[in-house]
């Protein structure tokens, strides 16, 4: 599954009929699964998308714990945050170079060629 964690106060999904839907960021139409967090606050929504991610990740299969991995492209500040919280859980990180922001930064420290002084 591909589970999306979203402030529904800064959502929008199709058939959204409430007042000023129009201005709020449409869901990612990939995600197998939303869990709406009551703000509309990102930072909220990225605590509860560690805290699931967590949850679901210890659930016992079989004696094995459920793979997790992450996929950062292009991002802020926020996404270094996340990509830190990441690195502390000890799950991989893929890093997307060329796709700007967060990504091209820690592209950039992690491979020393590309780096011009």
């Amino acid at each position: 599954p591909l589970i999306g964690v979203v402030p529904l106060g800064a959502s929008t999904w199709p058939e959204d009929d409430r007042v000023g839907s129009h201005k709020r960021l449409p869901l990612e139409p990939h995600h197998t699964h939303i869990v709406g967090v009551t703000s509309n606050d990102r930072y909220d929504a990225t605590n509860y998308r560690f805290l699931l991610t967590n949850a679901l990740v210890n659930i016992k299969n079989k004696k094995k714990k459920l793979p997790v991995a992450a996929v950062l492209c292009s991002g802020g500040e926020a996404a270094l945050d996340e990509a830190l919280q990441c690195s502390r859980n000890g799950w991989p990180l893929a890093v997307v170079k060329g796709s700007g922001g967060a990504a091209d930064a820690i592209a950039w420290v992690c491979d020393p060629q590309t780096r011009s002084y």
